[in-house]
């Protein structure tokens, strides 16, 4: 049915929205760049953003001339197609010029004329960010940055970057990889869930359009919980880069009063995992939790609630830094005073991660498949989810 098409169809938004993730961290390190001080830097990154409009430019003349091209055959107006023919076949330029630049280089003249038009009429980054429908994938690529060219008046422009520029870079890919990475997790698991949970579902004999709506209500849990996977990422490569040579005090918690004391906790591999237990099939189903560390009269408390389990660890003591080192708590079940091991990373913007043992939180679940006791681990994003001293 139309509704299930749509679960289907948005399995694709994972490609999506990493490209346009990758295209608005392009766009603005440009922008960045054709600031610098640094000519060389600043001529490069004006050039590729006035290179930029020209593929915009060719692509929308491309559009319009071929639907002018339609129209006159149409019309059976040969004349009418002729001329727009011609002038479809002057509009290469813009799309082959850029491949020709990323395979040799930007000749230097090129590069200092693109950029000096660009410079003498920048676009607004937003207006820029928001002409989006003719941009694609491959254009959001550097130049080749090994190439050196002999423009001809003779001057030669380097065409590397400076070393400490190389590596703020680089990091910043290796992270835009690794979330791509992430997201392609993501996805697979999701897939591998609505197929087990539809065939359930069906064996079930439930109708139709019940469970296609309890997957849609399952597909909005999930793509929440992907989400903030991603904003935990970052903020672990952030702490990494920003805190852990060079500690940052931690504000939380304080008190009851600070609005950091409460987090949702999610992780999408446990979808895949708790497949078959007592819960799975619930209507309201999604493998989360929650994590509160309260703290009155000098006395830190934390409590982790997962599906109708809580464990407690009374007297704790909080780090003073935030720092990607595991703080390492134990805590007990109220349930069965059983004792588990929880690690928590207290990160940058007042994230989280919560580190536990798989084992712990499926065998209350009668998850019928064979599990590790002892060394199969589950980590938990954070989100901080407000005040909740009321």
């Amino acid at each position: 049915m139309t509704s299930l098409k749509r679960l289907e169809i948005e399995d694709d938004d994972h490609a999506q929205a990493n490209f346009e993730m990758v295209r608005a961290h392009m766009i603005r390190k440009w922008y960045a760049e054709s600031q610098s001080q640094d000519t060389s830097i600043r001529n490069k990154a004006a050039a590729r953003l006035h290179l930029q409009n020209l593929i915009r430019k060719n692509w929308e003349n491309t559009e319009i001339w071929r639907a002018e091209r339609d129209r006159r055959i149409e019309s059976g107006d040969v004349e009418g197609q002729n001329k727009a023919r011609s002038k479809l076949k002057g509009l290469g330029f813009g799309k082959g010029d850029y491949y020709k630049f990323k395979k040799d280089g930007m000749p230097a003249h090129i590069e200092l004329k693109y950029s000096k038009e660009w410079l003498m009429s920048p676009v607004p980054i937003e207006e820029f960010l928001a002409q989006s429908k003719y941009d694609r994938s491959a254009h959001f690529q550097d130049l080749s940055q090994e190439q050196q060219d002999v423009g001809d008046n003779g001057i030669m422009l380097p065409m590397e970057y400076s070393q400490k520029l190389r590596q703020e870079v680089a990091s910043v890919d290796d992270i835009l990889v690794k979330e791509a990475v992430i997201k392609g997790e993501q996805g697979t698991i999701w897939k591998s869930h609505r197929k087990a949970m539809k065939a359930l579902l069906q064996n079930k004999g439930a109708v139709e359009l019940v469970w296609e709506t309890q997957l849609a209500v399952q597909k909005t849990h999930f793509k929440k919980q992907a989400g903030d996977e991603l904003k935990v990422y970052r903020a672990l490569k952030e702490t990494e880069r920003n805190h852990d040579n060079k500690p940052s005090r931690l504000t939380f918690p304080v008190n009851l009063n600070n609005p950091f004391v409460l987090w949702g906790l999610s992780s999408t591999i446990l979808w895949d995992s708790f497949r078959g237990g007592d819960s799975w099939d619930s209507p309201g189903w999604t493998p989360s939790g929650h994590l509160r560390i309260q703290n009155t009269s000098g006395s830190a408390s934390l409590i982790l609630l997962f599906g109708n389990r809580a464990f407690v660890a009374p007297g704790i003591e909080l780090p003073e830094h935030v720092s990607t080192q595991r703080a390492v708590y134990i805590a007990y079940c109220t349930s069965t005073a059983a004792e588990v091991r929880l690690e928590i990373q207290f990160l940058t913007n007042h994230y989280i991660t919560v580190t536990i043992l798989e084992y712990q939180l499926l065998k209350y679940d009668q998850v019928r498949r064979n599990y590790d006791q002892h060394g199969q681990t589950v980590q938990f994003a954070g989100v901080p989810l407000g005040d909740d001293s009321s």
